[in-house]
């Protein structure tokens, strides 16, 4: 389902409203607030490469952005435990600050250093940002 909304195939013979149709869809689906979908997504580990690769692996445009901040915000607010360590590991940060001309990773940079509690975890943001 997180391929469905991140890699979607595009048929450009359909109308633009109807080409991100099922994308969109996924997406959703994946943003619920639901503990269970978000732990199976945590929990599977192509899932979780799919999300952390996301920023940098591909061709980006505003409209799968948005599905995926939505998607990556929904996963962070369930199971931050889990997400941040990833996070420092890997160079998800970088690669957020890579993509800041879409609003959706300005919004989810905001959505995860305002969910924050810890002061190493957003000192760590702060660094990331200022190298």
């Amino acid at each position: 389902m997180i391929k469905g909304a991140l890699e979607p195939e595009i048929d450009e013979s359909l109308p633009l409203k109807e080409q991100y149709k099922k994308a969109h869809l996924c997406a959703e689906i994946l943003s619920i607030n639901n503990e269970e979908l978000s732990r199976a997504v945590i929990n599977n580990e192509e899932a979780c490469n799919l999300l952390f690769d996301f920023l940098d692996s591909r061709k980006l445009n505003h409209v799968i952005v948005n599905f995926y901040m939505k998607i990556f915000s929904q996963i962070i607010s369930r199971f931050p435990d889990q997400v941040f360590p990833r996070m420092k590991e890997s160079q998800f940060l970088i690669h957020c600050m890579r993509n800041m001309n879409h609003s959706a990773v300005m919004e989810l940079l905001y959505r995860i250093v305002s969910g924050l509690s810890n002061v190493e975890e957003q000192d760590h943001i702060k660094q990331v940002s200022i190298n």
